[in-house]
C-alpha cells in the first residue's frame, strides 16, 4: 500500500472520521501481493446523466483510495465547470426564435411574478435590442440567425433587418441553396487523393470524438501503405526513428484523404475538430516531388532524431499544440496530473501518450535518454523481437558485453512497461544466457540500478538480477561505502534505486552467511584499538565479556552443532537420491 509518511493532526467530522477509519481497515487486511496486476494503471472515467464526458484520468492501484479521492476532486471541479458552461450557452439565441418573444423560449409555462418585479420585468420588455445585445448575449457568440417561414415576404424580411441590426435573417429555401453549393464543392477530389469522403447523414452531427482520436493514434503507430499517396512514400524503414511531429503531420494528411474530412466533421477537416490551418513542417523537408498534394509535403528521407528539435519545430504549430482547449482538457485521452491546492486531479495533454508509437518516443517519455547511435540499436532490436520473436546474441554486432547487457535492460523495460510480457520473457532468457555464458563479468552495477530505478522489485529481471548478485557480487573487494561510491559516481543520481537492490540482496544472504553468533562473538574487538589504546582499556573490553549471556565457547558448541546437523541432512539427501537412481 502507500509508503510511510509524517503524521499530522487534522480536525475533521464524524463523518470524514468513519472513512479514514475504514480506509485504514482496508489497507491492514490486506497482505502483500507481489503480482504485475499491480504495477499497471487503472483509467478511471466519468460521464454525467446525459451522457456527456466529465474527463478521465490514470489511477495508480498501489494507492488507488487516496487517488480517487483525488480524482473526485477534479472531478466535483470539472463539474461545476461545465455548469457554468451551459447556464452561458443556455443564453445563446437558436434559430428562429424571436428573442423580444419570452413565450418561444420558455415555452407556454404559467408561472407568477411578484408586484416588486413586475416594473422591472415590464422594462425588460421594452428593452432595446442594442442593450439586449449587451448585457444578456455573451460575447462568445459570434453571429445570430432568424430564420423565417417561407411565405413570409421580403417587406418582413426587411423590417426585421431593421428592427435586429447585425443579425443574419434567412429563409429554408436559401439555406438549402447555400448547403447543396457547398455539398457539390466538398466532394471534388482535390489533386493528389485517390479517394473522397462520403457523405455521411448519421454521423456529420454525431461524429465520436474519441474515435476520430483512436484512428489518429492508428495512423500515427503504422507507416503508409503502399499505393496510398499519389506518390512513393518511402517510409517504413525509417518510421521508427521519425520524430512524433512529423508522424503526427503524416498521420493528419492521410486522415483527411480517408473516412474523416468537411463532409463528415462539417467545418473542420480532421479528429480534432478543429479548423485546418496545419502548416508544412518546413521547406527544407519538402520533397521534390512535383505531384505531390500541399498538405503532404512532408519529407520522410530525412529521419530526425526524436532528442533533435529542427527550427521549424520550435514553433508550436503542429496538430498536436493544438489539441488542447484553454482549461487543459483535449477530446480523448486524458493524462493526470496533481499540482493544485488540495491534491485535486487535473488533466494535461502530453507530447505523447501513445505506448504503441515509436519504441524510441516511448523510451524518451520515460526518462530513459539514450544517445542517438544506441537509440537506433534499441529500435532494431525491437523491431527484431517483434517480428522474430527473438534477440540476437552478444557477438553479432561490434559493442562491449557491458553496453549489450545494459541495452538488453533498456530494451525489457520497454517491453515490461508497454504491458508486452511475452516480448519481455524472450528479452529475460537472452539476459540469463549471457550471464552464463561470460561467466567471468557481471552486468554492472549502474545497469542493475538501471532495472530498479524503471521497474517494481518483484519484476522478473529485478528477481534474477538479485539472485544473480546476493551469491556472485564480490563486493567486500569495493572497500567501504565511500569508497565504493568514489569508484561509481553514476550511483550517486540513482541512490534510491540503489538502496532498493541493496536491500533485496540482503534478504537472500542473511539465510546463507555462515557463523551466527560465533562469528559476531569472534569480531568482538574488531572495533577496539588495543594495540594502541591503554592497558587498563583491555582489562574493561576482557570484564565487559565476563559480564554477557552467550560465551564464545557456547557460540561454538551451538555453531558446530548446526553445521552437523546441516551435513546429515546433505548425506541422506545424497545417498537417498543415489537408492532412488
Amino acid at each position: 500500500m502507500a509508503t510511510r509518511e509524517p503524521t499530522c493532526q487534522f480536525a475533521a467530522t464524524a463523518r470524514e472520521c468513519e472513512l479514514i477509519r475504514a480506509m485504514r481497515a482496508v489497507e491492514k487486511s490486506i497482505a502483500p501481493i507481489q503480482q504485475t496486476r499491480l504495477y499497471q494503471t487503472l483509467e478511471l472515467s466519468v460521464k454525467d446523466e446525459g451522457s456527456d464526458s466529465l474527463g478521465s484520468c490514470v489511477i495508480s492501484p498501489e494507492d488507488i483510495m487516496m487517488e480517487f479521492l483525488r480524482a473526485g476532486i477534479g472531478f466535483y471541479q470539472e463539474m461545476m465547470k461545465d455548469h457554468v458552461q451551459q447556464f452561458e450557452r443556455s443564453t445563446q439565441v437558436d434559430e428562429g426564435v424571436h428573442i423580444h418573444d419570452h413565450d418561444s423560449v420558455s415555452g407556454p409555462q404559467s408561472r407568477e411574478v411578484p408586484e416588486d418585479l413586475a416594473g422591472q420585468e415590464d422594462e425588460e420588455r421594452t428593452m432595446s435590442w442594442d442593450t439586449i445585445k449587451e448585457s444578456i448575449i455573451p460575447s462568445s457568440v459570434k453571429e445570430i440567425t432568424f430564420t423565417l417561414d417561407d411565405d413570409h415576404s421580403m417587406l418582413h424580411k426587411e423590417e426585421l433587418q431593421s428592427r435586429f441590426p447585425g443579425v443574419i435573417i434567412t429563409m429554408p429555401s436559401e439555406v438549402t441553396q447555400k448547403e447543396q453549393i457547398a455539398k457539390n464543392h466538398e466532394l471534388e477530389k482535390p489533386i493528389g487523393v485517390k479517394r473522397v469522403a462520403e457523405p455521411n447523414s448519421a454521423s456529420s452531427h454525431k461524429a465520436d470524438p474519441i474515435k476520430h482520436m483512436q484512428d489518429l493514434a492508428d495512423y500515427v503507430s503504422e507507416p503508409p501503405g503502399e499505393g496510398e499517396f499519389s506518390y512513393k512514400c518511402p517510409l517504413v524503414e525509417s518510421w521508427g526513428i521519425l520524430a512524433f511531429q512529423i508522424k503526427l503531420e503524416i498521420a493528419h494528411a492521410r486522415a483527411i484523404q480517408n473516412h474523416h474530412g468537411k463532409v463528415t466533421d462539417g467545418n473542420a477537416c480532421s479528429h480534432c475538430r478543429l479548423q485546418c490551418d496545419l502548416p508544412t513542417t518546413g521547406k527544407d523537408r519538402r520533397p521534390s516531388v512535383p505531384t505531390a498534394p500541399a498538405a503532404l509535403r512532408v519529407d520522410t528521407n530525412s529521419p530526425v532524431p526524436p532528442s533533435i528539435t529542427s527550427s521549424a519545430n520550435a514553433i508550436p504549430r503542429s496538430l498536436a499544440s493544438r489539441m488542447t482547449i484553454p482549461d487543459g482538457y483535449r477530446l480523448g485521452g486524458r493524462e493526470v496530473t496533481s499540482g493544485t491546492p488540495g491534491g485535486a486531479i487535473q488533466t494535461r495533454t502530453p507530447a505523447s501518450a501513445n505506448p504503441n508509437g515509436s519504441i524510441v518516443d516511448y523510451a524518451n517519455e520515460l526518462g530513459i535518454v539514450t544517445p542517438f547511435k544506441t537509440s537506433r540499436v534499441i529500435y532494431f532490436m525491437y523491431d527484431l523481437l517483434r517480428i522474430q520473436r527473438k534477440v540476437a546474441p552478444y557477438g553479432e554486432h561490434n559493442i562491449t558485453l557491458q553496453q549489450y547487457y545494459k541495452n538488453l535492460v533498456t530494451l525489457y523495460v520497454l517491453t515490461y512497461k508497454r504491458k508486452e510480457y511475452n516480448l519481455a520473457y524472450i528479452v529475460l532468457l537472452r539476459f540469463q544466457s549471457t550471464n552464463y555464458k561470460k561467466i567471468d563479468e557481471l552486468p554492472s552495477e549502474a545497469t542493475a540500478v538501471r532495472a530498479f530505478e524503471h521497474l517494481p522489485t518483484t519484476s522478473p529481471v529485478n528477481r534474477w538480477i538479485t539472485i544473480l548478485y546476493s551469491f556472485l557480487w564480490g563486493n567486500e573487494s569495493l572497500g567501504s561505502y565511500d569508497e565504493f561510491m568514489n569508484t561509481h559516481p553514476e550511483l550517486r543520481e540513482n541512490i534510491p534505486a540503489f538502496t532498493k537492490m541493496h536491500y533485496e540482496v540482503s534478504l537472500i544472504r542473511d539465510s546463507h552467511t555462515p557463523g551466527r553468533d560465533a562469528a559476531v562473538l569472534r569480531r568482538w574487538c574488531n572495533v577496539h584499538n588495543h594495540s594502541a589504546g591503554r592497558p587498563e582499556d583491555k582489562e574493561i573490553c576482557e570484564s565487559s565479556i565476563m559480564d554477557i549471556q552467550l560465551t564464545l565457547e557456547e557460540a561454538d558448541r551451538q555453531e558446530d552443532e548446526r553445521e552437523l546437523e546441516h551435513t546429515r541432512d546433505v548425506y541422506f539427501n545424497f545417498h537417498g537420491r543415489e537408492e532412488r537412481e
